[in-house]
């Protein structure tokens, strides 16, 4: 496995983080990491030059970005924004390309096995779990790619792949697009959305995916956007339909499922160029949330956010816990609605998660334990066992951790029972070089009492650059 792994050795320095008093101000909020990835991907399929601007500006975003380069894609003009060159085929080379997100190995794996590019993936084992890497060994050698088990291509190696009876239920003979329900094959529908998506998008073949829940919906948002031959059809519960949800969770342990989204593809139309400007990333706004919210006397404005329901999971949650989150405006663009929020300091509540309440977040559980830890009375989060399936178990060191620091905590099979007090002492965190569990990790320690060690929080640099400098900057700016 090492052959394909470009692991990094950095030489790690704990960081100490030390309680704030209060946080007010407006931060600058980056544009969001992934949407960028997958509006370059996109732009990569268009016909003609597609216009970025607000590409966030970290080194792993930069890493794509020379990355798209080397596959003949990209080039910055002078004025800072990106022009993407669609239409070509990508540059093949011995050159692997970087990847530190599962959401970046299914969509980039699903582009390369569609247009037959051999590259290597160096993939982050901290960030990428083992379960992402099989799930996408399944779906492309069930997809015909070429020559998966074949090391100097995509994966080290590729599973052997589903039963010929299996494969005939996805694309019966003679069928004119592939009808996947993934959880039929319990598959990750998140994961499995946008390996097939990404596939179906770059090969022009048609596609009828079904799904029980409906996940954050970056690429088929982004696909629209682009002019795609998509359609995608909802049939989702009101928000505080209890009693919906509930049928629905009694038909899934009866072993019964009701399609929530349909994601329908044609086949053959190209996708346009556009101008596309990124939303601010949601993972980081859902942190200034999060902090803002447990420190007493805070008060933020954060712009650009997010508000699609499918991605603003955490900021649902968070509201229903008992947050202070005002929209004091609201605006759309480019399909998206993006919101100028207002934050200010509130008490939580503990309450109960399941997937049909958090199918929208993936780095933001972390922060939603951490609002567990400190809510009264007890928090069930349910459904969350994809997090003990990477390079190492993070539901069980983030549990771990919370747990030293004096958190009240149990594990579950499925997830964690979590029962909050005021505050907490300042404690020793591992972040595991996953920059979720770093943010998390952040937050604790801009809570708790005295100063807290980050260990692993590098990547916070790599992704946020700048972040605790500005954090700091937020909580002196307006002493008493």
């Amino acid at each position: 496995m090492e052959t394909l792994l470009e692991k990094e050795t950095l030489l790690e320095t704990a960081v100490e983080i030390k309680r704030s008093k209060r946080l007010k101000g407006q931060p600058v909020l980056q544009g969001d990491g992934l949407t960028g990835f997958h509006a370059l991907l996109l732009g990569a399929l268009a016909e003609g030059p597609t216009r970025l601007e607000n590409l966030p500006d970290s080194p792993w975003f930069r890493d794509i970005l020379q990355d798209f380069i080397r596959m003949g894609y990209a080039q910055q003009a002078l004025d800072g924004h990106w022009t993407i060159h669609g239409g070509s085929a990508p540059v093949s080379g011995a050159e692997p390309l970087r990847v530190r997100h599962e959401a970046e190995l299914l969509t980039l794996a699903g582009f390369l096995a569609a247009k037959e590019c051999r590259r290597k993936l160096a993939i982050d084992p901290a960030c990428v779990s083992g379960e992402a890497m099989e799930l996408l060994g399944r779906i492309l050698k069930l997809e015909g790619a070429p020559e998966l088990v074949d090391q100097d291509v995509i994966l080290l190696s590729a599973p052997a792949g589903l039963t010929p009876k299996a494969a005939a239920q996805l694309r019966p003979a003679g069928s004119a697009s592939a009808a996947a329900k993934p959880s039929d094959f319990g598959w990750d529908e998140y994961q499995s959305k946008l390996a097939l998506l990404s596939f179906h998008l770059a090969s022009g073949r048609a596609l009828d995916l079904s799904l029980s829940k409906s996940g954050p919906d970056w690429l088929e948002t982004l696909a629209a956007q682009f002019g795609g031959p998509i359609r995608v059809e909802k049939n989702e519960a009101p928000e505080g339909d209890e009693l919906a949800r509930r049928i629905a969770r009694q038909m899934r342990a009866a072993g019964k499922t009701e399609a929530q989204t349909r994601i329908r593809l044609s086949a053959g139309p190209k996708l346009k160029a556009v101008s596309y400007t990124i939303p601010a990333d949601i993972t980081l706004a859902s942190a200034y949330c999060l902090a803002a919210t447990l420190i007493k006397g805070s008060d933020l404005t954060l712009e650009n956010v997010p508000l699609n329901p499918s991605r603003a999971g955490f900021i649902s949650a968070l509201r229903r816990m008992g947050a202070d989150i005002e929209v004091v405006s609201r605006r759309e663009k480019n399909g998206e609605g993006l919101g100028l929020l207002r934050v200010r300091s509130a008490d939580l509540f503990g309450k109960r998660f399941a997937a049909d309440n958090h199918s929208g977040m993936r780095d933001e559980i972390f922060l939603l334990m951490v609002a567990a830890a400190f809510a009264e009375g007890e928090t069930v989060l349910r459904d969350i066992a994809y997090l003990r399936k990477h390079d190492v178990d993070l539901l069980k060191a983030f549990t771990s951790s919370l747990k030293a620091a004096g958190v009240e905590i149990g594990e579950i099979e499925d997830g964690v029972v979590i029962r909050g007090r005021p505050d907490y002492d300042g404690s020793a965190y591992d972040c595991m070089g996953h920059p979720g569990l770093a943010l998390a990790c952040l937050v604790m320690g801009l809570k708790s009492h005295g100063t807290s060690t980050l260990k692993g929080a590098s990547c916070l640099d790599g992704r946020y650059p700048g972040l605790m400098d500005q954090m700091t900057a937020l909580g002196t700016g307006d002493k008493p």
